[in-house]
This record gives structure tokens, C-alpha cells and sequence, in this order.
């Protein structure tokens, strides 16, 4: 878990969503296995088009026009491919969730499409559920936390690492307050 201390462009001082009568609980990123499905396709997608300009160079004697077709397919396959993965990638690894002793924040940070932020005031949270399903959430630690607030509203986080931990440091906050 990080601190804002820690981080460089989060100081205590310069953070201007935290009160000054609030107090920071917990601040997070999204577990690293939501980058998963990212790298697979990256890793599906790389080799693939290595495989069209190396196929290229040995069908070049055969059929010159065919061949450069297929190597400038490649290469611009394979230049949206790196530019989608590595924009992706920093996108994801952008999204914040902060826990203080009032709110809950959640912070997303997209590079030129998002920048959203979403609070939730304790208060308003009637129950928090965790659910962690298979053993693959288990082994690693993180699963779903669902803050609800009537019957029908709520909000989840999804990809939350250890999640019976906010969970039941905000059950203990909503008792105490």
C-alpha cells in the first residue's frame, strides 16, 4: 500500500480532495492481474506479426507484390499493436482508490479520454460486501468490494487487492462514527 508521502505527485500538502480534518486510511492501485488479458493479447499479437515479415522476406522471390503488401500490413499491425498495448498499460496502472476516515474516492486516469473521480461519503454506505471467487482470487489476494447504499445503489471495485481488509476497516469506521 502506498502512502501519499510516497508518492511524488500526491503530497499531503498539494492533495487537494483530502479535508484537513480527514485522515488518510488506505490509498491503492488495482491488482496487478488486470493487466493480464492485456499482455496476452500483446503476446498473441507481437510474434504474429514477426511471424508476416519474416514470412515476407521468403516470399518475396515468389510474388514481390504480394509480399510488400503483406510486410506493410505487418508493420502497421504491428505499430498500432505496440502503441495500443503501452497506452493501455499506463491508462490502467492510472487508476487510484483512497480510503479516508470520511470518504472513499475513486480516481480514474485515462491518458487524453478520462479523467473521472468518484466519492463516496461513509455515511451513505449501509453494507459492504466481499466476493472473491476461485482459487486464482484466493492465491493472489484480491477480488471485488461492493459498497452498498439502498436496496438497489451501490458501487464495486473491481481488481481491489486485498479486499476483506478495506472492508472490514470500513465496517469498523461505519460503527464507530
Amino acid at each position: 500500500m502506498d502512502s501519499l508521502a510516497t508518492l511524488p505527485w500526491k503530497s499531503k500538502a498539494s492533495t487537494p480532495i483530502i479535508g484537513k480534518d480527514e485522515r488518510l486510511i488506505f490509498e491503492s492501485r488495482h491488482h496487478w492481474t488486470k493487466h493480464v488479458p492485456l499482455f496476452c493479447v500483446y503476446a498473441l499479437f507481437f510474434p504474429l506479426c514477426l511471424g508476416m515479415i519474416g514470412f515476407t522476406t521468403r516470399m518475396n522471390l515468389s510474388s514481390p507484390e504480394l509480399s510488400s503488401f503483406v510486410l506493410f500490413g505487418a508493420l502497421i499491425t504491428i505499430t498500432v499493436v505496440q502503441h495500443w498495448f503501452f497506452h493501455a498499460m499506463l491508462s490502467e496502472n492510472a487508476t487510484d482508490i483512497i480510503l479516508t476516515n470520511k470518504r472513499m474516492f475513486y480516481l480514474v486516469h485515462r491518458l487524453w479520454l478520462v479523467d473521472s473521480m468518484d466519492e463516496l461519503v461513509l455515511e451513505k454506505i449501509k453494507m459492504v460486501k466481499v466476493s472473491r471467487h476461485g482459487v486464482v482470487r484466493h492465491l493472489l489476494n484480491f477480488g471485488e468490494l461492493s459498497c452498498l447504499f439502498d436496496v438497489d445503489a451501490g458501487k464495486t471495485f473491481h481488481f481491489l487487492p486485498t479486499p476483506q481488509v478495506w472492508a472490514r476497516q470500513i465496517e469498523s469506521m461505519l460503527n464507530v462514527g
